[in-house]
């Protein structure tokens, strides 16, 4: 037997790290924090919005480290749930 050729039956092709459901399809239920700066440590940040880490990469799975370099000072729109945010 191939080592991990059991986790197939498991789940779907391609779904594996994709976010899926209502938090993450809904515009209707988000809401959005402007942000111009960098942020240092994303998880700080999203506890001071009142969100924890996982709910913060469910919503913007394009935030692909814990921080995020902002040197030009581009706008982002950070996604939260409807119910917290600024």
């Amino acid at each position: 037997m191939v080592k991990g050729s059991n986790r197939k039956m498991f789940r779907k092709p391609g779904m594996a790290r994709r976010a899926i459901g209502i938090l993450a399809s809904s515009p209707e239920l988000m809401q959005a924090a402007k942000v111009d700066t960098a942020i240092t440590n994303i998880a700080r940040f999203s506890k001071q919005l009142g969100v924890n880490y996982k709910t913060m990469k469910i919503y913007n799975p394009w935030l692909l480290q814990n921080h995020l370099n902002n040197k030009s000072r581009k706008l982002y729109h950070i996604a939260l749930p409807e119910a917290v945010g600024p």
